[in-house]
């Protein structure tokens, strides 16, 4: 059989994989040249998966000259893609209105509210309308969104309207369609589930908890399944989400869905017509239950009956995030400690030396990724964590955008270490309050750092779990310096703390690289 997926990236290797582990002949169209598995397929297009006449035109003449049984894709924002093409040829899926369906977020939560599934308030809205007057139905606090993105660009909380022009700009600026959605905002635990839906019946392949962090953005600093949900609210989940399928028309394929478990119970964030990114599909599930969910789906898009799956799970996989604060790359270190961490079997890092990096306001702006399994819950989520907290990212001192976040950013995101009134934390605020922070012309040498008996070293910790006081130890470590007792430079030790606390051991080494070094 001969398969086209869409995609060449590393959300497509695991059913390349899959596909020549079956004997199935492998073609792949991305519109990258240099994508990850471009050397992996048997024929590569160089098509841009937003060109439906090109992806169609080539699929046809594949499949007049030798055959052509299926088209699919995993982890892309392309379903619409593979429905035009499947439809244009008459292969397996579903319509290419459906595939829409589940792409438009305003088609979706239209389709949503027309079938009764559970969904937020929400408007359509562009840059040539009131933007006031088109959201004053709703009540705030609202979330901004691209209608047609994924990777939680441009997705924004706001929690008046003084926020909401620039966001609705932002968020158009990521659609295809130059649209945005406004919806009213849903508090509640976040969940993702993955399905197979053969003949109309959807089989649940994974529900997972969600970890969202750094408000007002959404971003997913990890997930674990399954998660741990009682029977009945996990009922009500699959249920909702199963009605949203329906509601959409997903009759034949893969379906992703995002639910918010709220005061009032499940209420649908999205539905996609594919299966999930951010590792679930391709990795944590099938660790989890032994079970390949891609491969069922591909089976689907060729004509064929998926494998059964009867919901149990043989183990917890649990997936995390590493990031970096702004500033370019200078070295990455202790990937391979991290990656021999007890339970870790996956490590995808997604940056270089020399690469421009930033504190992530989507998910596609994050450095690398950990995943681990275990029997026990906090045995895999804790080596997940620890493999993460191992991953060293040195910036380079030369890069003043690592200074304006270390010193002169002050409201998002918080700092690495959430000091706060209780931790008696006189010493380090009176230090803050004393000082300017202009950095550009500073220059510490013979610098020794001060450890404040009143910090609460081993409480505080960072975005990847470290302590305080682990941080501060690596930083005297990696750098040489050596602690003193007596304050000889109140500036010096009030820019050596705001280092630490902004960014962490980012913030200090590159605290000693900037400042401590001979420039």
């Amino acid at each position: 059989m001969t398969i086209l997926i869409l995609g060449a990236g590393v959300m497509q290797v695991p059913a390349i994989r899959i596909a020549k582990e079956q004997g199935w002949k492998v073609i792949c169209a991305d519109g990258n040249k240099n994508a990850p598995a471009v050397n992996d397929v048997d024929i590569f297009l160089p098509i841009d998966l937003k060109d439906l006449a090109g992806l169609a035109e080539a699929a046809r003449e594949i499949k007049e000259s030798e055959g052509l049984d299926g088209v699919f894709t995993a982890g892309t924002d392309f379903s619409a893609s593979v429905a035009w093409v499947a439809e244009k040829l008459g292969l397996p899926g579903i319509s290419y209105k459906t595939a829409l369906n589940a792409t438009d977020k305003v088609r979706m939560r239209s389709f949503f509210k027309e079938n009764g599934v559970s969904s937020p308030n929400f408007v359509e809205i562009s840059e040539d309308m009131d933007f006031e007057r088109e959201v004053s139905s709703l009540k705030y606090p609202l979330v901004v969104k691209p209608v047609d993105s994924m990777g939680a660009r441009g997705v924004r909380k706001i929690a008046d309207s003084t926020e909401l022009n620039s966001a609705v700009i932002d968020a158009i600026r990521f659609s295809r369609t130059d649209r945005g959605i406004v919806e009213e905002f849903i508090s509640g635990e976040e969940y993702s589930v993955d399905a197979l839906v053969y003949k109309g019946e959807v089989t649940i392949h994974g529900l997972a908890i969600r970890h969202i962090y750094f408000p007002p953005c959404f971003i997913e600093m990890g997930h674990t399944m399954p998660a741990l949900l009682s029977i009945e609210k996990q009922k009500e989940i699959e249920d909702e989400f199963k009605k949203g399928v329906k509601a959409l028309g997903i009759d034949n394929g893969a379906a992703k869905g995002d639910i918010i478990y709220s005061e009032k119970g499940p209420v649908i964030g999205e539905i996609a017509a594919r299966l999930s990114g951010g590792y679930m599909s391709g990795w944590t599930f099938p660790q989890a239950s032994l079970v390949e969910s891609t491969k069922g789906a591909m089976e689907i898009a060729l004509g064929l009956k998926p494998q059964e799956y009867d919901g149990t799970y043989k183990k917890v996989t649990a997936e995390k995030a590493f990031l970096s604060i702004p500033g370019r790359v200078k070295s990455i270190g202790n990937i391979e400690e991290a990656y021999k961490t007890d339970f870790v079997n996956d490590l995808f890092l997604r940056i270089e030396e020399g690469d421009s990096v930033d504190f992530p306001v989507n998910n596609v702006e994050k450095c690398g990724n950990v995943i681990s399994a275990h029997i026990d819950r906090k045995e895999a989520e804790s080596s997940a964590a620890k493999a993460c907290s191992k991953v060293l990212i040195r910036l380079d001192e030369a890069d003043n955008r690592t200074g304006n976040f270390l010193f002169k950013s002050r409201e998002w995101p918080s700092d690495a270490f959430q000091l706060t009134n209780s931790y008696n934390i006189s010493h380090y605020e009176d230090l803050l309050h004393s000082f300017d922070f202009n950095f550009e012309d500073r220059y510490f040498p013979n610098f020794k750092p001060v450890k404040f008996p009143d910090i609460t070293f081993e409480t505080a910790r960072d975005w990847h779990g470290r302590s305080l006081s682990d941080v501060y130890n690596e930083i005297l470590s990696l750098t040489g310096l050596v602690e003193s007792n007596d304050i000889v430079d109140r500036s010096a030790q009030a820019f050596f703390w705001r280092s630490i606390i902004k960014g962490s051991i980012q913030g200090g080494l590159w605290f000693f690289d900037r400042f401590c070094t001979k420039p």
